[in-house]
């Protein structure tokens, strides 16, 4: 993401009278979040996944894990697999 952050230049009265900007534009890149906060908002644990898909926005969707007898909605539908 680009940043634009609006500095003071300091410049007195005079120069500003001659043309002088008061404020300079400073710009530069930013991520959008760092590494670790992209896993803890997006781990297994969250039970949150971020989709990116060629071509379309970013998407955030509800982890569900199949196998875990606490989640309702699979409940009893989950077979072991035979070793």
């Amino acid at each position: 993401m680009r940043m634009v952050e609006q500095i003071p230049t300091g410049a007195a009265g005079g120069a500003l009278l001659s043309g002088t900007a008061s404020f300079r534009d400073d710009h530069y890149d930013v991520p959008l979040l760092a590494e670790h906060e992209i896993s803890h908002i997006f781990g297994r644990e969250a039970r949150r996944m971020l989709i990116l898909g060629a071509g379309s926005s970013p998407a955030v969707a509800e982890r569900f894990i199949y196998h875990d007898p606490a989640d309702e909605l699979f409940n009893g539908l989950y077979a072991k697999a035979r070793v």
